[in-house]
């Protein structure tokens, strides 16, 4: 297959991959902010089954320290962040991917420059 053809699939192969988790990334984000109130509310109501159940062993533990321990706001700033980090990260990605396409462009015409280059170079070192 020439290389233009193959450059094309695999960029196109790679962009489909990086839309997808673009997209997965932005509903999962959007889905979690929408919903948040849903799962606050959901967490308050699981702290008492969670102190009953450690109190069966005879491990006593203050719905208070389960709070700290698992801050539902600490929880949404490290998903944010964790969003944001994969999100720098396709950014950062896709240029590398741009920057790969083209070289696999000039991949092809790398070996005439070259010998041009060297024509040129022996050309002027015999004048």
């Amino acid at each position: 297959m020439p290389d233009l053809i193959t450059t094309i699939i695999v960029f196109g192969i790679t962009l489909l991959i990086v839309m997808v988790m673009g997209t997965f990334l932005i509903t999962y984000g959007q889905d979690l902010v929408a919903n948040l109130p849903i799962y606050q509310e959901k967490y308050y109501e699981l702290i008492p089954k969670i102190t009953g159940f450690f109190e069966r062993f005879g491990i006593s533990l203050e719905k208070n320290h389960i709070i700290d321990l698992f801050d539902p706001m600490k929880i949404i700033d490290y998903t944010a962040r964790f969003i944001k980090s994969m999100g720098d990260i396709m950014t950062n990605g896709f240029m590398k991917l741009i920057i790969v396409m083209f070289l696999f462009l000039e991949s092809s015409m790398l070996t005439k420059k070259m010998f041009f280059l060297l024509q040129t170079e022996e050309s002027k070192n015999f004048s």
